[in-house]
């Protein structure tokens, strides 16, 4: 709607009519407001335009050319399918998004509903793991020159998405340059809380404890103090300082409140930090029992109702537990957590996964029932799930396992494997960081 024409309309209409400004804006707006109004220096609301014109005695369409209200009814129809995009893909139906997207692409020309549109395509794109075709999208959305609130809030939150992607590859610094970009431009007291928090979860990951709680304490103090996931943040920061005691006490009682306010990603992540805790430091865990295997068990009875959206940081969990009770010779709860695992193979972050759990399946086998036959079997099936194009230790050490079970004389195969598994292997594959149990970003 141009407001320089309606607001000098009004004008027009008010003084044929012998209307006084202040008659004019008595119950409707202050004098000053209706000033703005006819000079075109402020938007006027719908209802505040239907009461005008009640006042003036004409109806809308006069003050207003016809178009203007064509393409102000269908902005708000695109609003109202904006609103229903955003919930689909909330709700994880993305083809029915991506139609309604198609829908809103084809009967629009507006620049902030294409922004809008522009944005949730890359996220669904982002959901679905697609994150060339996001960044694509992103930057495109990067690229405009903004006209309005709405389109440097969407604009913001391409800025912050960008950020997400970029902190999962592994560029910290350009993420957080992103946020910074977010923050300068942000004109949304939320956005810029969120904004503010994806920012200390980057220095967090990075192991900046001052940095990350330098960002927090620019958040809102109201929101630090009711916010489960800024508690659980600064639990973790603490851990990195070397408060590993204050940090278990903590945990326990924040992983009991995550239960009550079914808060199932935070949930699994107190269990990840535990499970590290007791790995890391067994000395100060020694006196705590966590009973991870009975959650699991709740976890995959629970899973289609209760933890669904969670199976891939459960891949993490269950990894992480299969290489310590490996490690520990704890050979039949491995050989459950190994089951627990093929059944969400679809969730695996990447092939290696399955070259690892093809190995330790073939390494359980020979620590418990060696069957040579089996073994080989399970150790060519690992080495096809490998890169063949590419040199890896991992498909190294599987050659290795197959030369040492092919050629058992051959004690130098034995030691060279044993060295890897223990060294190399249990060092670097499938290792709990920081970075695995920090709460989720906020993007919406």
């Amino acid at each position: 709607m141009n407001i320089i024409q309606l607001g000098s309309n009004i004008r027009k209409k008010r003084k044929e009519k012998n209307i006084t400004l202040k008659e004019l804006a008595h119950g409707i707006c202050s004098i000053g407001k209706m000033s703005n109004i006819e000079n075109g220096l402020t938007k006027i609301k719908e209802e505040e335009l239907e009461q005008i014109c009640l006042r003036l005695g004409v109806p809308v369409s006069e003050l207003v050319d016809d178009s203007e209200i064509l393409e102000e009814n269908r902005y708000k129809e695109h609003q109202l399918k904006i609103t229903e995009i955003e919930n689909y893909i909330f709700l994880e139906f993305y083809e029915i998004a991506n139609e309604l997207i198609r829908e809103v692409e084809n009967d629009t020309e507006n620049s902030t509903v294409k922004c809008q549109i522009t944005y949730f395509k890359s996220l669904i794109h982002y959901k679905k793991k697609e994150n060339h075709n996001a960044l694509f999208n992103l930057y495109k959305l990067l690229n405009i020159k903004t006209s309005n609130k709405v389109e440097i809030t969407y604009q913001t939150k391409a800025y912050n998405l960008v950020a997400i992607i970029l902190y999962y590859i592994g560029d910290f610094k350009s993420a957080l340059d992103h946020l910074n970009k977010a923050l300068d431009i942000s004109n949304d007291k939320l956005i810029a809380q969120n904004l503010y928090y994806n920012s200390a979860l980057v220095y967090a990951a990075q192991g900046y404890s001052y940095k990350s709680r330098l960002t927090i304490n620019k958040m809102d103090k109201k929101q630090i103090a009711s916010s489960y996931e800024i508690q659980f943040l600064s639990t973790l920061l603490a851990m990195i300082d070397g408060d590993l005691k204050g940090a278990i006490e903590k945990i326990i009682s924040l992983r009991s409140s995550f239960l009550v306010e079914r808060d199932k990603d935070l949930f699994i992540k107190s269990n990840i930090v535990l499970l590290y805790l007791q790995e890391k430091h067994p000395n100060e865990t020694k006196k705590y029992t966590f009973d991870f295997l009975n959650f699991i068990e709740n976890w995959f009875q629970l899973r289609v109702d209760d933890y669904k959206g969670t199976e891939e940081i459960m891949v993490t969990f269950l990894l992480a537990l299969t290489n310590l009770t490996m490690e520990k010779q704890e050979f039949s709860t491995t050989s459950l957590l190994l089951e627990y695992l093929f059944s969400l193979k679809e969730y695996f972050h990447n092939k290696q996964t399955y070259c690892y759990l093809y190995y330790i399946k073939a390494k359980l086998m020979e620590a418990t029932s060696p069957n040579k036959e089996e073994q080989i079997k399970l150790l060519k099936k690992a080495i096809n799930e490998a890169d063949l194009n590419t040199h890896t230790w991992l498909k190294g050490i599987l050659y290795y396992e197959l030369g040492k079970v092919q050629e058992l004389e051959d004690t130098y195969f034995k030691l060279a494997s044993e060295n890897f598994y223990h060294s190399l292997l249990y060092k670097e594959f499938n290792v709990l960081t920081i970075r695995n149990m920090l709460p989720k970003f906020k993007y919406y």
